[in-house]
């Protein structure tokens, strides 16, 4: 291989030494993660860094009513009650039974939810 055709694939190789994934085409459209070091002595088309995940709001759907959310910054628990065609309904909690509406959109980065404590939305 070239020098030119090493710079090329630096990206790449920066990457790897990172501990990002780095995967390969084993079929037109089909990626596999390298499991061991990668030689990239392949053509450059063959090899791409693994896409992160995106976490996207959930649709009316997805919202699983009934779960427990928890604001990042405070804390504070809420339990989800219902959607809406305006957003999300939930309860803060026994003592202070007020419904306040959120659009599903606010909840992806600001609360995570249940007892594991996911983001609330979808990973795609």
């Amino acid at each position: 291989m070239t020098r030119e055709q090493w710079k090329e694939r630096l990206p790449l190789i920066q990457a790897f030494v990172e501990g990002k994934m780095v995967e390969v085409q084993a079929k037109p459209g089909v990626w596999v993660t390298i499991c061991s070091v990668p030689d990239f002595c392949d053509a450059l088309d063959y090899y791409r860094i693994r896409p992160e995940p995106k976490l996207r709001p959930w649709k009316i759907g997805e919202v699983p009513v009934g779960a427990v959310v928890r604001t990042k910054d405070t804390g504070s628990i809420w339990l989800l009650a219902g959607v809406n065609n305006h957003g999300l309904v939930y309860v803060a909690s026994d003592e202070d039974l007020r419904n306040l509406h959120f659009m599903l959109e606010n909840y992806v980065w600001r609360y995570p939810h249940e007892t594991e404590w996911k983001p609330c939305g979808v990973v795609e």
